[in-house]
């Protein structure tokens, strides 16, 4: 009876893994590279491994990248394009003289460099790219997808954070010094802290939940001035990633951050850039 029974249960497993599989990475992955009649095993096998590249390519890793892009990688390479204005357009892409703010609009088009092909050290002027665009990324599985991004330029002037996917800053050879992410997508990977990518922790989930991850507390947040989009902070001993969450800050009788009022906010920003933030901070306190 038990020789029987699994035995059938051989013949059950097998027949489900074969409708079970091949459907699902269908689904996903709708161009598949292997034969449509392999077996159940290669169709398992290729969807843990063609998973796992995609979450790879929507890695956020502090000093280094973030869904896709690197920090130090040229805009260029990642050949902008233009895509439809966001609602909020108006206000910040028209090159019209300076309101009554003071505030001086943005244009639409943002200076590009490129490197010359004899000459890596030397570059040249290449042609201008739309400030607010789509960009594409490829994984290691030579997968593309267009990820909606936002050249910065004035902290107070720009689109709503649920309109792009990725707010990105340039250094004057126009390549990338910061990428500042807003969608759920991306999910934080620390190699020092595998902790960190278990829990994964992204744009949405709760200040307490990233504190957990690191294994930190409220005394270990360190502020840094809010943004258009709200209240930022980096983290003592986390190098690379500065944080922005929403909710407002409160203050105590004596001027301090009351900080456990923000354990149940979430948050609305992982930037990634070059460098330990905190001890920058540090050394500007004069501490």
């Amino acid at each position: 009876m038990v020789v029987l029974s699994m035995c059938s249960r051989r013949r059950c497993d097998a027949f489900l893994d074969d409708l079970y599989w091949k459907p699902r990475y269908l689904a996903v992955f709708p161009r598949p590279r292997i034969s449509p009649s392999a077996s159940y095993h290669l169709w398992q096998n290729m969807y843990k491994k063609r998973w796992r590249e995609r979450r790879r390519a929507r890695r956020i890793e502090g000093d280094t990248c973030a869904m896709g892009l690197r920090l130090g990688n040229m805009l260029g390479s990642y050949a902008p394009r233009e895509m439809s204005p966001p609602t909020t357009a108006a206000s910040w892409m028209a090159e019209t003289p300076d309101g009554a703010n003071g505030l001086s609009r943005l244009s639409r088009e943002v200076e590009l460099w490129e490197e010359d092909e004899e000459d890596d050290r030397l570059l040249i002027r290449g042609p201008p790219a739309p400030r607010h665009g789509l960009v594409t990324v490829r994984d290691s599985a030579h997968t593309s997808r267009p990820i909606r991004y936002f050249v910065e330029a004035h902290a107070d002037i720009g689109p709503d954070r649920g309109e792009i996917d990725v707010s990105l800053w340039l250094s004057d050879e126009s390549d990338i010094t910061c990428i500042r992410v807003h969608t759920s997508d991306g999910v934080l990977h620390d190699p020092e802290r595998p902790e960190v990518g278990r829990r994964r922790i992204r744009v949405g989930s709760t200040f307490s939940e990233l504190l957990q991850a690191y294994g930190l507390g409220a005394d270990d947040v360190i502020y840094l001035p809010s943004d258009r989009f709200g209240p930022t902070f980096v983290l003592r001993g986390v190098q690379g990633l500065r944080f922005g969450v929403a909710g407002e800050i409160e203050y105590d009788e004596d001027g301090n951050h009351e900080k456990d009022k923000l354990l149940g906010e979430r948050l609305v920003s992982i930037a990634v850039q070059r460098g330990n933030v905190h001890d920058v901070l540090l050394s500007m306190l004069g501490h």
